[in-house]
């Protein structure tokens, strides 16, 4: 299954896909077409700074807020923060490496979150983080360092999500294809659209490894 998506910094069409202690490079065009660029390869031999945490997969990974080529990424109840450089793709961390969701997040900790499954930014305001955790969802205002909204199921942020049958997920992204978002569940996913505040569900839930030629591998 998928885990984990986020964008290659400095590559508009190009993300990087997380499964289990693999990653790859996957590339999608504008008709939505996905084309396996690089890998798999093991996450711990090509990211620095999961070897250095001691991981060897990701739970979540979200873009910082404001913040280019900066990411979160969140395991078990702990995440780090860092940065990618967009000329050579090589990461670091930023400030200290692995910390406790507790000790920086701790709005998230009291609202039942001390686990992230996915994270994705706001489409309709910034300095919002959605975080999903089983079947709920939450707003996290990135500047206030604390929850604004929530905790609700996900479908009464993300109506399109139910409709294409998840009450959770694993993972979502934005494509580089006007407002369309690919969420995954498990070994299917669906394609959804955010318009006027609020998603509508594009394309029905499938076998991702029936229409990812680029994701036999998950």
């Amino acid at each position: 299954m998928v885990t984990a998506v986020i964008s290659k910094p400095g590559q508009d069409r190009q993300f990087y896909f997380f499964s289990g202690i693999k990653y790859a490079t996957i590339e999608l065009d504008s008709k939505f077409n996905d084309k396996l660029v690089k890998g798999p390869y093991f996450v711990r031999e090509e990211w620095s700074t999961f070897r250095e945490a001691n991981w060897g997969s990701a739970d979540a990974v979200v873009q910082v807020p404001g913040v280019p080529n900066s990411i979160y990424v969140f395991v078990g109840g702990h995440y780090f923060r860092a940065t990618i450089d967009p000329d050579n793709q090589k990461d670091s961390f930023k400030y200290s490496g692995v910390k406790t969701i507790e000790s920086e997040w701790k709005s998230l900790v009291d609202a039942g979150f001390d686990t992230v499954d996915a994270a994705i930014p706001d489409p309709s305001n910034d300095d919002i983080l959605f975080f999903f955790r089983g079947t709920k969802s939450l707003k996290y205002s990135y500047k206030e360092n604390k929850v604004v909204a929530g905790p609700k199921p996900i479908t009464s942020y993300w109506p399109g999500i139910g409709k294409a049958g998840f009450d959770s997920i694993d993972a979502i992204f934005k494509t580089p294809n006007g407002d369309s978002y690919y969420v995954f569940k498990g070994d299917q996913y669906a394609r959804i659209s955010w318009k006027g505040g609020w998603d509508t569900l594009e394309v029905g839930r499938k076998i991702t490894r029936e229409h990812w030629s680029s994701l036999s591998w998950v």
